[in-house]
């Protein structure tokens, strides 16, 4: 049987840096969430996302998106496009 994995699709425009990750990291942890997909990121770090790997792609307007994967899962092969507003990855051999 295949693995299922629980994802999210996220958008934390507006809010403020250390009240995006407090509320991010409580959601996450909260829910065991496996993969996240983040919108409007306006941070070019996210720190403090212990049990998760971040992959962030801000673009030229400041603005873009990240993807975060807990640890365990293998993420290869991460395409940026230069705008920010799109990203891919295989995690763990599923595109």
């Amino acid at each position: 049987m295949p693995y299922v994995y629980k994802l999210a699709t996220l958008s934390i425009q507006e809010i403020t840096p250390d009240k995006t990750i407090q509320m991010l990291k409580h959601f996450l942890h909260a829910q065991d969430i496996d993969i996240a997909l983040l919108w409007e990121i306006t941070m070019s770090h996210l720190n403090g996302m212990s049990r998760y790997n971040v992959y962030i792609n801000r673009g030229t307007d400041g603005r873009g998106m990240a993807i975060l994967t807990k640890v365990g899962l293998t993420a290869t092969n991460i395409l940026r496009f230069p705008t920010g507003r799109s990203m891919a990855t295989e995690i763990n051999g599923t595109w």
